[in-house]
This record gives structure tokens, C-alpha cells and sequence, in this order.
């Protein structure tokens, strides 16, 4: 029989503690890891790194309005847009190039049917990585993380870096995210590898 004593309930939480530490050592360590904001170096983005990037757009429905109906007709302007990219990136510090080679998971997250017609949006589909796969300009700070557009042009995306390596200010972690565009944001997580 145990005993339900202080003593217990200290010694059951110092071990829980204890355990939880030991199984999540290196999550708890990426917690405690220098963010931009206190780095004196800018963060060197170099190397091969596993990456999820998801990126979404608002789905647009007009509505018109007439008295005393209270809706007159229903537009669609778009059905919204959703993409996941998963895979690896691997990033050339020297030529400042990246190079994603990723699956990617495309569809319109609502798809609107009129009257049983085929549906307006795109049905989900799966793409494998191209080859060779393609190559973006990219650049970060120690707050940010910019990349080159296929359409020409540059998105610059808040970033925060993890467990950065005190000599070659490699960092293990990448986390970042931003407006793309009117109605679409892009996040994104890259594990050094």
C-alpha cells in the first residue's frame, strides 16, 4: 500500500520530472535555445534540412443582397487554395541558392457544387518532387528568412532559429511564416538534418 503523504507526492513529481526530461531532452533543449532577437550573429542557413511547408488561401464568397429576399445570388471568386510541401531543402550558403525537393499535396480546402455540376476548386492531388528539382534565391537575417518567387519577385517571411551551433551558426531549427500574398500565408519548419 503507498502512503499519500507530502513526501510521496514530492518524490512522484520529482521523478515524473525527471522522466519527462529524459524522453524530451532534445525538444526541452530547442525550447531553451537563443532566439534572433538575442543573437549577436546572424544565423548561417547551410546544409540539408527535412522541411514542411503549408501554405493556404481565404476562400472568397460573394454575396448579393435585395429586399426583401435575403440572399439574391451567391458568387464564388475563388475556392481558396492549400498546399503542403514535405521533403527536404538543402541550402547553399555560399551561392545563395536552396534547393526543395519535396512532395507536394495540393487542393482547394472548400469545393462548391451548383444544381449537382462538377465542382469549382481543384480535388487533392499528390505530386512527387520534379527533376531536377528547382532552386530559389534566398537570404535570411536573424529575424527573417526571404526566398525568391517562380513568378519573379521575393516573399520576406518572419523567422526564428533554434539550437544554433556556437561556431558555424548552423541552426538546427528554422520555424517561419508570413503573408505571401492578399489572402495567403505561408508557414514552414526545417529540421537540420
Amino acid at each position: 500500500m503507498i502512503k499519500q503523504g507530502r513526501g510521496c507526492i514530492v518524490n512522484f513529481r520529482i521523478i515524473l520530472l525527471a522522466a519527462t526530461t529524459i524522453l524530451l531532452g532534445d525538444i526541452a533543449l530547442a525550447q531553451l535555445a537563443v532566439t534572433p532577437a538575442t543573437s549577436t550573429a546572424t544565423p548561417v542557413l547551410s546544409g540539408t534540412y527535412i522541411v514542411r511547408v503549408t501554405h493556404v488561401c481565404q476562400v472568397l464568397i460573394d454575396i448579393t443582397q435585395t429586399t426583401p429576399n435575403p440572399v439574391a445570388g451567391v458568387t464564388v471568386d475563388n475556392s481558396g487554395d492549400a498546399n503542403q510541401n514535405i521533403g527536404t531543402i538543402t541550402f547553399n550558403h555560399s551561392t545563395g541558392k536552396a534547393t526543395m525537393s519535396a512532395d507536394s499535396l495540393d487542393g482547394s480546402p472548400v469545393l462548391f457544387s451548383y444544381n449537382g455540376a462538377t465542382p469549382l476548386g481543384n480535388v487533392l492531388t499528390d505530386t512527387p518532387p520534379p527533376s531536377p528539382p528547382p532552386s530559389y534565391a534566398y537570404s535570411n537575417t536573424g529575424t527573417s528568412f526571404t526566398v525568391g518567387l517562380e513568378s519573379g519577385g521575393s516573399v520576406t517571411y518572419h523567422a526564428f532559429y533554434a539550437n544554433i551551433n556556437g561556431s558555424t551558426k548552423i541552426p538546427q531549427f528554422v520555424i517561419f511564416g508570413g503573408i505571401e500574398k492578399a489572402g495567403c500565408t505561408t508557414t514552414g519548419i526545417a529540421i537540420h538534418q
